[in-house]
């Protein structure tokens, strides 16, 4: 079981990775105008998301969840310190080939740390998988 549902969740992900990738490629070639429409249109989009995962967090009444929800909580806050800092350095920036480098750099980590977590969901879903077939052993053996 633990197989198909992860299976659908990498679909997932794969899916909205080749989108990102298009966006990227897109934007390459994109106007300011179109590129401000992409902009708000993810940001809209991913404020909906965030809230669709709240309130699954939320309602869910697995245990280990409350401990998942607690600390999105916490990063979400982080987030958005981290934000508001960066927007302040970006405002005091006087340089602007500078402060473009700077959003490159930005945005090149951003990614590192995507690639960071997918790596650590990778792990998380590795033990899942070897947990159930662990119980599935010991369910074998003692029947």
């Amino acid at each position: 079981m633990a197989h198909e549902i992860l299976s659908v969740k990498l679909d997932q992900l794969d899916d909205r990775l080749g989108r990102l990738h298009a966006c990227i490629h897109m934007s390459e070639t994109a106007s300011h105008t179109r590129l401000q429409q992409e902009i708000a249109s993810l940001k809209q989009k991913c404020a909906e998301e965030d809230e669709i995962l709240k309130k699954n967090l939320y309602h869910s009444k697995a245990q280990i969840v409350s401990v998942l929800s607690q600390n999105y909580d916490q990063i979400e806050r982080t987030i958005h310190e981290a934000d508001v800092q960066i927007r302040t350095a970006e405002t005091a920036c006087q340089d602007h080939e500078s402060l473009v480098e700077e959003k490159i750099l930005l945005a090149e980590y951003s990614l590192d740390f995507a690639q960071r977590a997918a790596e650590r969901a990778l792990l998380i879903s590795l033990e899942a998988i070897d947990a159930q077939l662990i119980w599935e052993q010991k369910e074998g053996k003692d029947l």
